[in-house]
């Protein structure tokens, strides 16, 4: 599942690229294994496979579908989500992603709306 989860700044006080950067590496300290800065916005790659935290107690249709939806079968493999940095807002977003990498996305724009006072929109 893809999310995006946008954060509008109110004030003119917003994170530069290099607050976003050593935000984005504290919040995910180890967990992330690269941050990337490509054209207008970071790439982060985290550690562990994709997975669905249903796929071995679901039944039947379901499991199947739960295990069709890996990213790889989709052209993506790993996990990994972007940071994009705009001029009134900023999209913290996934593609494709299992519920980890989804969790860590809102958690991540959760913490600049809170020291930048943005406001959060899915």
């Amino acid at each position: 599942m893809s999310s995006d989860t946008f954060v509008y700044w109110k004030t003119k006080r917003r994170p530069t690229r290099k607050e976003a950067q050593k935000v984005i590496r504290d919040f995910f300290g180890p967990v992330a294994k690269t941050i990337r800065w490509r054209q207008d916005r970071f790439f982060v790659t985290l550690v562990g496979e994709w997975s669905h935290p249903l796929v071995r107690v679901a039944e039947g249709e379901m499991r199947e579908i739960f295990k069709r939806s890996k990213p790889k079968d989709r052209g993506w493999e790993g996990r990994f989500l972007e940071v994009w940095l705009g001029k009134d807002c900023m999209d913290v977003m996934t593609r494709v992603q299992d519920e980890f990498t989804n969790v860590c996305q809102r958690g991540l724009a959760a913490v600049f709306a809170r020291f930048w006072k943005g406001k959060l929109e899915d």
